[in-house]
C-alpha cells in the first residue's frame, strides 16, 4: 500500500463517523458523482412550522418575484463573465 493511502486510511480510522461521512461526500463530489437525494420523510420535519399567513405570504413573494425572468439580467459579457 502506497504512503498516501495509509495516511489517508489512518485519518479515517481517527474521524468521527459523522466527520467520515463529509469526507464520503467529498470524494463523491470531487469524483462527479451525483449527490445522493434525501428521501421524503427526512422534510417531514418542517410540516407545520409556519401559520397559514405566513405560507400564503411566502407563496405570494414566489408568484411576484420568483417567476420573472429579467432577460436583460442575462446578458453575458463578451470578454466571459
Amino acid at each position: 500500500m502506497a504512503a498516501r493511502e495509509k495516511e489517508i486510511q489512518e485519518r479515517l480510522a481517527a474521524m468521527t463517523p459523522a466527520e467520515q461521512e463529509r469526507v464520503l461526500g467529498y470524494i463523491r463530489e470531487i469524483s462527479g458523482e451525483p449527490p445522493a437525494l434525501k428521501p421524503g420523510r427526512d422534510l417531514l420535519r418542517f410540516a407545520g412550522i409556519w401559520t397559514e399567513e405566513e405560507a400564503d405570504e411566502i407563496s405570494k413573494a414566489i408568484e411576484e418575484g420568483c417567476e420573472r425572468v429579467d432577460l436583460d439580467g442575462w446578458k453575458v459579457d463578451p470578454d466571459g463573465w
